[in-house]
C-alpha cells in the first residue's frame, strides 16, 4: 500500500475508534434510564462495526474496474431499494418520513447506500464516455436522467437534505469529470422546481431551520449544542463527564455527537477531530491524482469529496453555522446505514490506491529490466571489441 492509503486508514482508524468511545459515552445514561441496558445502544454500533468491516472488506479487495462495468447492475438494484421504503409491511415510516427498510430486526436506510452507488454509477458511466464527455445528448443529459430518479425517489421520502446532497454531489463529480459548466447549470435549474415545491410543503420547518442559523438560542437543538460545545472550554470536562448527554442535548450520540464531543474533550479534542478530517481530504486527493485511469480518478475523488463533505456539513450544524438537517458524521456517529457507507467508501479510495501502486511497481520492475538487459548488451559488446 502506498504512504497515502497508510496515511488514510490511519486517520480513518483513529476517527472510528474516537467514535466508538464517544458512541458509549453519550448513549450510556440514556440506555440506563430507558432499558436499564448501558451497553445498549453502543453493543449495536460494535455489531455495526463488523457489517461495516465486511463492506470495506469487499470494495477494498474487488477491482474497481469491474464494479465501474457492473455499473448498471448496481444502478437497478439501488432504485429496486429506494422504492421498497414506499412498500406496505417492508418499509417503515418514522416521523412522517419513508425513509427505512427493515431488515430483521434491524432497519437500513436505502439511501445512504445511493450516495455510494450513485458514486460507481456516476463514475463507471463518465468513464465509458471520456473522449465525448462534453456531449449533451449523449453523456449529459442520460446522466442526469440517472441522476434524477435517485433525486426523485429520495426526495418522495420525503428528505430534501439527502436529495439535495445526492443531487449536489453528482454536478460536482460531473464538473471535476469534465462536463461543459452551462450543462450543469441547467441541470440546477431543472431541479430547483421540485426542491422549492418540497420546500414550500414543508415551509414552516425550513424556515424554523434557517432561523436557527441567525438565531441560535430560539432552536432549543442548536442552543443546546452550542452550549456544549462551549462549556467543553479548552481541554473539556473529561470523557464521561458531560452534561449535555442527559437529556437535554437530542440525537446526542448521532447527529450531534460532535457537541457532546467537544464538551468532554473541548477545543484540543475538536482540532484533533478536523486534523483527521484534513488528513483523509489530503491523502483522499493524493490518491485520485495519481490513478492510473480516469474511473480510478473519479472514483477516489468522489470518496474523499462525500466523506469530508458530510463532515464539514455536519460540524457546520453542531456549531450553528448550517441549518439543521440528518446528517452523520462519518465514522463517528451511531448508526449501521452510516458507518456501512463511510467504511465502503474508504475501501474505495484505498482500493484505488492499491491497484495504483501495483501498477507503479510493475512499471518500475519493467524499466529496471529493461535497463539492465540494455546494460549487459552494452557490456559484452565493449567486451568483444576489446
Amino acid at each position: 500500500m502506498s504512504r497515502e492509503g497508510r496515511w488514510l486508514l490511519w486517520a480513518a482508524g483513529g476517527l472510528f475508534v474516537i467514535g466508538l468511545v464517544m458512541v458509549f459515552s453519550a448513549s450510556a445514561c440514556r440506555s440506563i434510564m430507558k432499558f436499564q441496558a448501558p451497553y445498549l445502544w453502543f453493543g449495536r454500533q460494535l455489531l455495526y462495526s463488523v457489517v461495516a468491516l465486511a463492506c470495506f472488506a469487499v470494495l477494498y479487495s474487488v477491482d474497481y474496474r469491474r464494479l465501474l462495468a457492473w455499473w448498471p447492475y448496481i444502478f437497478g438494484a439501488t432504485v429496486v431499494a429506494l422504492a421498497l421504503v414506499f412498500v406496505p409491511h417492508i418499509g417503515r415510516r418514522i416521523n412522517d418520513s419513508a425513509r427505512w427498510v427493515k431488515l430483521g430486526g434491524y432497519l437500513c436506510q436505502p439511501s445512504e447506500f445511493a450516495k455510494l452507488t450513485l458514486l460507481i454509477c456516476t463514475a463507471g458511466f463518465l468513464a465509458q464516455r471520456q473522449d465525448r464527455i462534453n456531449r449533451f445528448f449523449g453523456t449529459f443529459l442520460p446522466c442526469l436522467l440517472g441522476v434524477g430518479v435517485y433525486f426523485g425517489l429520495i426526495l418522495a421520502e420525503p428528505d430534501l437534505g439527502t436529495a439535495a446532497f445526492v443531487f449536489s454531489f453528482a454536478i460536482v463529480l460531473m464538473l471535476v469529470a469534465g462536463v461543459r459548466v452551462w450543462y450543469l447549470g441547467l441541470a440546477g435549474v431543472l431541479a430547483s422546481p421540485a426542491i422549492a415545491a418540497v420546500a414550500y410543503l414543508k415551509w414552516d420547518k425550513v424556515v424554523s431551520r434557517f432561523k436557527g442559523v441567525l438565531h441560535p438560542g430560539d432552536q432549543y437543538q442548536v442552543n443546546q449544542s452550542l452550549i456544549a460545545l462551549g462549556s467543553g472550554g479548552l481541554a473539556g470536562k473529561g470523557l464521561g463527564s458531560g452534561t449535555q448527554k442527559l437529556g437535554y442535548l437530542p440525537e446526542c450520540f448521532t447527529d450531534f455527537i460532535f457537541g457532546v464531543f467537544g464538551e468532554e474533550c473541548g477545543y484540543l479534542g475538536a482540532c484533533v477531530v478536523l486534523a483527521l478530517y484534513a488528513a483523509l481530504l489530503v491523502c483522499g486527493l493524493r490518491i485520485a491524482l495519481r490513478a492510473r485511469d480516469f474511473g480510478g480518478f473519479l472514483l477516489a475523488f468522489g470518496a474523499t469529496f462525500s466523506l469530508v463533505f458530510q463532515a464539514v456539513v455536519n460540524i457546520a450544524v453542531v456549531s450553528g453555522a448550517a441549518p439543521t438537517k440528518g446528517i452523520s458524521l462519518p465514522l463517528m456517529s451511531y448508526g449501521g446505514s452510516g458507518l456501512a457507507l463511510a467504511f465502503a467508501e474508504i475501501g474505495l479510495i484505498l482500493n484505488v490506491a492499491r491497484r495504483t501502486h501495483l501498477a507503479e511497481r510493475r512499471a518500475g520492475a519493467s524499466t529496471g529490466d529493461a535497463r539492465g538487459r540494455a546494460a549487459r548488451i552494452e557490456a559484452a559488446g565493449e567486451a568483444a571489441h576489446a
